[in-house]
């Protein structure tokens, strides 16, 4: 952290002022992030924006269709309390380079108004939403939808923080915060010998600020796996803390184009989550132990529940084919 830092700090940022923007999206489509391809799509769109903004403002710039950005980029890929949450951190040079020659090369600041961030955010959210709808992982009506929201529809664009070029310990200060790991040994204390609590600067989702865990819960942790039945690859891998229950890891396990998803009784409800209810697909959950014990084995019912239970379970299986030799 500190080491990547310091090497951006002196040979590649140069003493002109920086801003950090933050973008982050509503979690339908943050889920579909886990492809590189369109990572990396919503990122150049993200870079774009920012770019074009300072053009489109300074009419003086010459040479405007060859101007250009300086930025680095650092994606995060979890929030405070260790959960799933890929956003995007650019440290962005605050204005564009332009001109043909060294000699001749000019830069003309940024001057960003609230109008101008809210004109830009309203620019990007179009764009990224365009660009979900054209790769098929968005309905145009959900897209069409989520532009009109007045509130931003769960994107996230913070451009708050603005270093000045002179500041170098301002800027070291703002990259050491966004080269951060993802787990920070300070914000970890023992409360007891069984108990430990990691504490986030900022609430987390439901307002939490921290979150109480056994030694064991620290360093135990579950894989919770999408396997294609089809192929019997696996398409996502998730770890979680072994207390995580495995129903609320559905829609982090998802590729977002499934009709049919078979779970293990663990799932049990899990058509009923605020995520997942709208969506069109089936569910076939193993019964519990206790349902299959309560219908007699030898009557009719009893027989066809259990071919049932049998051929989920044989799809079921193909969870553990990627880790058997």
């Amino acid at each position: 952290m500190a080491e990547t830092a310091a090497h951006l700090v002196d040979p590649v940022f140069p003493r002109r002022p920086v801003r950090q923007w933050v973008l982050s999206l509503p979690k339908r489509l943050r889920d579909h992030l886990d492809d590189s391809e369109l990572q990396n799509a919503v990122l150049h769109s993200f870079l774009r924006c920012i770019e074009q903004s300072p053009r489109q403002a300074r009419a003086d710039v010459q040479g405007e269709g060859k101007a250009r950005l300086g930025a680095v980029v650092f994606i995060h890929r979890f929030a405070g309390l260790l959960d799933a949450h890929l956003h995007f951190h650019a440290v962005v040079v605050d204005g564009v380079f332009s001109g043909e020659e060294a000699e001749t090369l000019r830069f003309p600041e940024a001057d960003l108004t609230p109008a101008s961030q809210a004109e830009l955010a309203a620019t990007l959210r179009r764009r990224i939403v365009r660009l979900f709808v054209r790769r098929g992982r968005l309905d145009r009506a959900d897209g069409d939808a989520l532009c009109a929201c007045e509130h931003g529809g769960g994107f996230s664009l913070d451009a708050g923080v603005r270093i000045e070029g002179s500041d170098r310990q301002g800027l070291e200060r703002l990259l050491r915060y966004c080269a951060r790991p993802a787990f920070v040994q300070e914000r970890l204390r023992q409360i007891d010998a069984e108990h430990l609590v990691y504490e986030s600067p900022k609430p987390g989702l439901g307002g939490r600020v921290s979150q109480i865990l056994t030694p064991l819960e620290l360093i135990a942790m579950k894989a919770h796996i999408g396997v294609d039945a089809e192929s019997g690859l696996a398409h996502t891998v998730v770890g979680t803390s072994a207390n995580v229950a495995d129903v609320t890891q559905t829609a982090e396990v998802r590729h977002g184009e499934e009709k049919t998803v078979v779970l293990d009784a663990g799932y049990t409800g899990v058509e009923k989550g605020e995520d997942l209810e709208d969506r069109d697909i089936d569910w076939p959950v193993a019964a519990k132990r206790s349902k299959l014990k309560a219908i007699p084995q030898e009557s009719q019912p009893g027989s066809l529940l259990r071919r049932l239970e049998s051929l989920k379970a044989s799809i079921r299986s193909k969870v553990e084919h990627p880790f058997t030799s």
